[in-house]
């Protein structure tokens, strides 16, 4: 990596020299002028240092969380400032190298991975606890497209899942290490690969730079970018390939072969990686090649758009047909709910989501909404200048246009926000990001930023930048799961404590795999993951196991719903009693009053099962408790 850097610094250098145009990945510095010593890692060990300042800071700011210490937010927000700040003001001057640059959004890229780490070490988020049951199935099988019941598309797509089992083959690792180990080094893949394409498309390092850091401060980088999901190696592989289709049409037809089957190979593997991912390649690929089809032969990126976009299109739908078909009726409800919500927030019949305001009634201090909401308007305010400056100087650049015309999605992304389909708006944002930080960053270099001041220009560019980024993670990250503490109910990786571990270890070791089982949504993937057994639910077995636990009683409606789920064992958290779920639901979607809870779970109807002649109890951990339904415990 050293000595690929040193060739295209020297050079990038010596084209300067000779007053050449550098292409492709030997581009120009802002204003046309290169650091003297181009190869040069400039500031890169110092901020190195201070960066890793930040997240012991950070570090202590996470134990005093684990304690309730009331100075533990201010301190966590020191460190992550510590962390962003200096990186983000050296990434807007000129006098960076691009070796550095480089250095620079790879450092911020890993910090920002660490502290998700530093958070909670030693657990998970809901999303990744789907994943582990799918790669344990591999390792244990040897067999892809296993069941699981609560991610039932997941093992169809095993891109992320076949790489973490090769690794723990291996090298021994266990499953949680594995995927800290894979996502650190799909992460710096991916941030090199954001940068160079930056780079392609604006020819300017600082640019790169700048749209990188803008990048980062996208909602979904810092939590859902960082786990051990699907979705975060399919990302990669979307940006290689349209790194490789921008870098090809700079190329001689010559050269051409080689980003061609990387392009290829990209296409293919973001089809078996992720479907979300997919679709949103051949989207990009398909406004692609509309925008080339209307140039006018000088557009960079029009050479073989569109048989790109053709076998995108291709391969992506034949992966869903002849592997993943389910994937249409499981995204497909989806997205008739998104339309549904939609069009009864215009008409008036669906109530707007109060923003800021979580499931349990609690809001975020005063300070984090105004940023929350200042950091969407300082989008805004940038946009223009962006757009602008695409019209003007590259609208014959097709990449270049397209990046532009994708913008305008963030603001229906924004609608989106105001019903119950959130997580549908922040995932998107994921995809729109890639052309908003773009457009964001040639709009402050090209346009605003030579306005003011000289002395100005830094101070400006690194407070509206960091802005973005604390309101982001604002808006993407909530305190409850920000900052590590004591048990919360059904608050997914903050409601994974020793004692639901041993519990799913204790069923899997003493019961076996596989036994049907009726939980909440925590003890559910506990169950799933550490216990390898199979959780009951609506979405997938279509029987209303929620009931069993919100009813007051047992009775013949109860029973019926062990008799159709042929449940075996019930487990029950007596924690649910003590408050309402941060994610809004005890157990999942489909259950009454999902979302809308009032009050918690009443005891009593968890304790009812004490007494019943054909249930037992079997487990008792305190606060879970597992009953043995009599008779059910051979059941299929």
């Amino acid at each position: 990596m050293s000595h690929w850097l040193e060739s295209h610094d020297r050079k990038a250098t010596s084209v300067a020299t000779m007053g050449g145009n550098a292409r492709g990945l030997l581009c120009r510095s802002d204003q046309n002028t290169i650091e003297p010593n181009a190869s040069s890692w400039g500031a890169l060990p110092v901020l190195s240092v201070v960066a890793s300042s930040g997240l012991i800071v950070v570090a202590f700011a996470f134990n005093a969380g684990r304690l309730e210490e009331p100075w533990a937010d201010p301190l966590f927000w020191t460190g992550l400032l510590l962390l962003f700040v200096p990186l983000a003001i050296r990434l807007g001057s000129r006098r960076a190298s691009r070796r550095e640059r480089i250095g620079l959004v790879v450092l911020l890229g890993l910090g920002l991975h660490v502290v998700t780490i530093l958070s909670t070490p030693t657990a998970q988020s809901y999303d990744e606890y789907l994943h582990w049951r799918t790669v344990s199935d591999i390792v244990k099988s040897g067999h892809l497209f296993q069941e699981n019941p609560l991610h039932p598309v997941g093992p169809l797509y095993p891109g992320m899942a076949t790489s973490a089992a090769a690794l723990i083959s291996l090298s021994g690792l266990d499953i949680l290490s594995a995927g800290f180990l894979i996502v650190a080094v799909i992460r710096v893949a991916f941030i090199l690969l954001l940068y160079l394409f930056f780079e392609e498309v604006s020819r300017s390092a600082r640019v790169a730079g700048i749209a990188s850091l803008l990048y980062m401060a996208n909602p979904q980088f810092a939590l859902f970018s960082a786990q051990f999901s699907y979705e975060s190696l399919a990302l990669l592989f979307v940006l290689l390939v349209l790194f490789g289709i921008a870098r090809r049409s700079g190329t001689r037809t010559t050269e051409r072969t080689p980003l061609t089957l990387v392009v290829l190979l990209g296409l293919g593997a973001t089809a078996i990686a992720h479907h979300i991912s997919a679709y949103a390649l051949v989207a990009y690929l398909a406004l692609w090649t509309l925008v080339a089809l209307n140039q006018d032969g000088r557009g960079a990126g029009r050479s073989n758009t569109s048989s790109t976009a053709l076998i995108a299109f291709v391969v992506s739908l034949s992966w869903m047909v002849y592997i993943a078909n389910i994937t249409v009726g499981y995204l497909g409800g989806n997205l008739l709910s998104v339309a549904r919500e939609l069009v009864g927030l215009i008409t008036g019949d669906t109530m707007r989501r109060q923003l800021f305001l979580n499931f349990v009634g609690e809001v975020p201090p005063v300070w984090e909404r105004l940023l929350g909401y200042a950091a969407v308007v300082l989008v805004f305010v940038g946009l223009p200048f962006g757009l602008l400056h695409i019209w003007r100087r590259q609208r014959v650049n097709a990449i270049a246009a397209t990046l532009g015309l994708v913008t305008f999605a963030y603001p229906v992304s924004l609608v989106l926000r105001l019903t119950g389909h959130v997580a549908t708006a922040s995932r998107a944002l994921t995809f729109i990001f890639i052309a908003l930080a773009y457009v964001l960053a040639i709009g402050a270099v090209k346009g605003w930023l030579p306005q003011l001041p000289t002395k100005a220009r830094i101070a400006v560019l690194t407070v509206w930048v960091t802005s973005i980024f604390l309101g982001g993670l604002i808006v993407g990250w909530p305190r409850w799961l920000r900052m590590p503490g004591p048990y919360l109910v059904v608050a997914d990786s903050r409601s994974v404590e020793p004692q639901g571990v041993a519990a799913a270890e204790w069923v899997g070791e003493y019961l076996g795999p596989d036994n049907r089982i009726a939980a909440d949504r925590v003890n559910s993937f506990l169950m799933l993951s550490h216990g390898e057994q199979h959780p009951v639910t609506i979405f997938y077995d279509r029987v209303d196991t929620p009931r069993l636990f919100f009813s007051p009683e047992f009775g013949p409606a109860e029973q019926a719903i062990l008799e159709l789920g042929g449940i075996q064992y019930i487990v029950v958290d007596y924690r649910l009693s003590t408050d309402l779920p941060q994610t809004g639901i005890y157990f999942e979607l489909g259950e009454q009053n999902a979302r809308k809870h009032a009050d918690p779970i009443d005891l009593v109807s968890l304790t009812k099962f004490d007494g019943l002649g054909r249930i037992n109890r079997i487990f008792d951990s305190g606060d879970i408790v597992i009953y043995g339904v009599e008779g059910r415990q051979d059941a299929p």
